[in-house]
């Protein structure tokens, strides 16, 4: 606790979104309100300190939104994974001649958007992304920005195609041996040669987040891991990895930029983390003149929120609790998620300070002992399991739940 008795107890609230029920910054809302609680029931002076998170994929522009309410949002229409026009939402922060946009790809191609199943997995499309990305550079231009840098936080995809549309949108050529334009991921199988296009007329850098180390073909890849989840038969997967590994190996072990991930000896579209976002990120890692960098997502936000900074001690500012939360915790959530960022980022800096974790529902109780996350509280155990009629919660039942 804090030396100074009469000072406040500080506790650091920076949860995930609870998802389908609350985003980031509401679920931590919900738990300062039970922290008020439990304040006012003790007669403790408490200070609540919210940095909602998020870890790349789903519900990062609403968390990025929280924490920098001053940015620009853009609103433009794109098509979805099926063809459909949607209108979405982009964050744009501008600097002099410098901008940088934030866009979450599963506002365009996202599993969980109307119709998103209408269409085998094979024949879903990146064109919308691909369309942002060029639509993204033109404004650029005519505002006379001279360095751009996109953040893409992948994740939550309905696609499986290796980034093949979102390339042709943005230039990419596919050829087979006949010198006949590929043009779906079913004929990806013939493909002989790619030819790339230009590099961009100003200095473009793209920095692609994602919470999986996947790669993009293999056991554990965008096809065989993912595509199922996503609807994909078993015969589908099968031609979306052949697809994807014809793709990659005509791209070839070369690529962009000099920056190359500590543990990737590997050609560039077998790096960790291309598996992510049915492999939307691959064509551009070959993209000539662009610097294009796959990332971690929770670090991205850690740096964000100011995590750091807030478990950096002092006499005056310390942390006496972190308290953080999601939807589900599992073991899964030991990988590049949330949770799993923060604990690590607290044991380095503070070990000393509990890691509360309160979630809708927890399982792999002993996985997450193992890893000395052992302070877990769920709604489940203290509200009741939520029957199926329940369902939409609505954002002020969770809220009560929560709190």
């Amino acid at each position: 606790m804090s030396s100074n008795r009469n000072a406040p107890i500080r506790v650091l609230i920076a949860p995930d979104k609870f998802k389908g029920t609350l985003t980031a910054y509401e679920a931590a809302e919900a738990m300062r309100l039970g922290v008020r609680d439990f304040a006012a029931e003790r007669d403790l002076l408490i200070d609540c300190i919210l940095r909602p998170l998020a870890d790349g994929g789903e519900g990062s522009r609403t968390c990025l939104r929280a924490l920098h309410p001053d940015m620009r949002e853009l609103q433009r229409v794109f098509p979805d994974s099926v063809g459909r026009s949607r209108q979405i939402a982009a964050l744009v922060a501008d600097e002099a001649d410098r901008r940088s946009e934030y866009l979450e790809t599963a506002d365009i191609i996202g599993l969980e958007l109307p119709g998103a199943r209408d269409v085998p997995v094979p024949d879903r499309s990146t064109t919308g992304v691909g369309r942002y990305i060029q639509d993204a550079i033109d404004r650029a231009q005519a505002d006379g920005v001279r360095e751009l840098t996109l953040h893409l936080f992948l994740g939550g995809s309905a696609t499986c195609d290796g980034g093949f549309h979102l390339a042709r949108a943005i230039g990419f050529e596919f050829f087979d041996r006949n010198n006949r334009q590929v043009e779906s991921v079913r004929e990806l199988q013939y493909l002989n040669r790619i030819e790339p296009p230009s590099p961009p007329t100003i200095l473009l850098s793209i920095r692609a987040f994602t919470d999986v180390q996947n790669e993009l073909i293999g056991p554990n890849g965008a096809a065989r891991l993912f595509a199922q989840q996503k609807g994909a038969t078993p015969a589908e997967v099968e031609i979306l990895e052949d697809a994807l590994n014809r793709m990659g190996s005509v791209f070839g072990p070369g690529g962009n930029g000099d920056h190359v991930p500590p543990t990737a000896r590997a050609p560039r579209y077998l790096w960790p983390g291309t598996g992510a976002a049915g492999g939307l990120i691959v064509p551009l890692l070959y993209w000539p003149g662009v610097d294009t960098r796959l990332e971690s997502g929770i670090d991205f936000f850690l740096n964000e929120a100011g995590i750091q900074s807030e478990l950096e001690r002092s006499e005056t500012h310390t942390i006496d609790c972190i308290v953080t939360g999601e939807g589900a915790t599992d073991a899964g959530s030991l990988q590049g998620k949330v949770i799993a960022g923060l604990a690590r980022l607290s044991r380095e800096m503070r070990p000393e300070i509990p890691l509360v974790i309160v979630s809708g529902r927890i399982q792999d109780e002993s996985r997450l002992h193992a890893e000395g996350l052992d302070k877990l509280f769920d709604t489940v155990r203290f509200c009741g399991a939520l029957q199926a009629d329940d369902w939409p919660l609505s954002p002020e039942r969770a809220t009560q739940r929560l709190r």
